[in-house]
């Protein structure tokens, strides 16, 4: 009488669009342990010892590892594989805000820049920000006027001397 293997094994934390890598960890006891199936619980199987798997789609998957010795040689995992997450920022602001703070980042000029940040489930978050850094405009508007004609309004401003005149909208 030779006794049944204990069979075991173990999983890497599983989020969507990542390899998730099973470790056999079985006790041999005195059985052959050479011949082993993976079933992912999603139609997909192995007969590596150490295989890895991507899951295309969250969820719960129950995966198996047979050992080929014997029906009562079974492992179950019920497997979560969890959700990334992306999310899209589009930010339009004047040269003057620049630098712009964003996710504990510091960017001084305009594009496109992604962050890797961790979900709320633990998995990869990407995070985009479209930072579109407006053109600034100028003018000048050249006036000649007598001194009786102060105090002068123009775009909304008064002025009571002659002289260069800055006004920032």
């Amino acid at each position: 009488y030779k006794p049944a293997p204990t069979v075991q094994f173990t999983a890497n934390s599983a989020c969507l669009g990542n390899v998730t890598v099973f470790t056999n960890t079985t006790v041999p006891n005195s059985a052959s342990v050479d011949n082993q199936i993976w079933d992912f619980g999603n139609g997909f199987v192995s007969f590596l010892q150490a295989p890895s798997h991507q899951y295309n789609t969250a969820g719960t998957y129950n995966v198996t590892l047979l050992n080929s010795v014997g029906c009562d040689s079974v492992a179950t995992l019920n497997l979560t594989v969890k959700a990334t997450s992306t999310s899209v920022t589009n930010e339009s602001i004047c040269s003057a805000d620049l630098p712009y703070s964003w996710n504990g980042n510091t960017y001084t000029t305009g594009g496109t820049y992604n962050v890797t940040l961790l979900n709320s489930v633990g998995c990869d978050s990407i995070a985009t920000l479209n930072l579109n850094v407006k053109a600034t405009s100028t003018s000048i508007t050249n006036e000649s006027i007598c001194p009786s004609d102060l105090p002068y309004s123009w775009n909304g401003n008064t002025f009571t001397t002659g002289g260069t005149n800055k006004v920032n909208y």
